[in-house]
């Protein structure tokens, strides 16, 4: 396991045990923009001759989360937080010369944070997320030609995710705020074959995923 994935294992234990104790809840919704980034890599079983691409797609997510703080000083407190989304960010080709037709997307994300929070005053706190996060990535070519290949890839695929935010305080219990997110999926490969059932590629790719949200946020009192 690598140090980040080890230290964010070990943040995440402690913020449980320590929130647990003050049981402070909150829940909230998310709405915001998404923007996927998927790198594939095909290697060739022929001859090993490696081709890379860029695949870029955005859209709208919309979010729930979950979590337990626990103030830690007097400006400073920690939290846990489990959070779901759905976005409709898909990238599409069509090459009607090749023929093929290409869909990459990652509907559904999870997400499992700790989060530090600094509180400037009553009305402004700024926020850090790192955790784990698990992607539904899916990767579908179709092609009808019989010298061309097809796949389809649809797995849960681990990563990581951290993220920076602020939050506008407008009472004891209701807050509003802004985030930016990154999210590393680890790789993922799987093989392409001909209408034959000829092995033609091996595909390696890491996708990657920013976004930056707005929140409404209930605290639990």
């Amino acid at each position: 396991m690598e140090i980040k994935q080890l230290v964010t294992a070990a943040c995440l234990v402690a913020c449980a045990d320590a929130a647990l104790a003050q049981n402070t809840w909150y829940a909230g919704v998310e709405l915001g923009q998404i923007d996927h980034y998927y790198l594939p890599e095909y290697t060739s079983a022929y001859n090993g001759e490696i081709s890379s691409f860029r695949n870029d797609s955005d859209g709208t997510e919309v979010g729930l989360l979950v979590g337990i703080s626990l103030p830690v000083a007097q400006q400073f407190s920690m939290a846990v937080e489990a959070r779901i989304a759905r976005n409709d960010s898909e990238w599409t080709l069509n090459l009607p010369n090749e023929p093929a037709s290409f869909s990459y997307e990652i509907p559904t994300s999870v997400a499992l944070s700790a989060k530090p929070v600094f509180q400037f005053n009553e009305q402004i706190s700024v926020f850090g997320e790192i955790g784990f996060a698990s992607g539904d990535v899916r990767e579908w070519k179709s092609s009808p030609a019989a010298d061309r290949s097809s796949y389809d890839f649809s797995e849960w695929v681990e990563g990581w995710v951290w993220g920076l935010g602020v939050a506008f305080h407008l009472s004891e219990a209701w807050s509003l705020h802004a985030v930016y997110r990154e999210t590393d999926y680890s790789e993922l490969e799987y093989k392409t074959y001909l209408p034959n059932g000829t092995h033609l590629e091996t595909v390696r790719d890491n996708p990657e995923t920013e976004a930056i949200s707005m929140g409404l946020i209930y605290r639990f009192r």
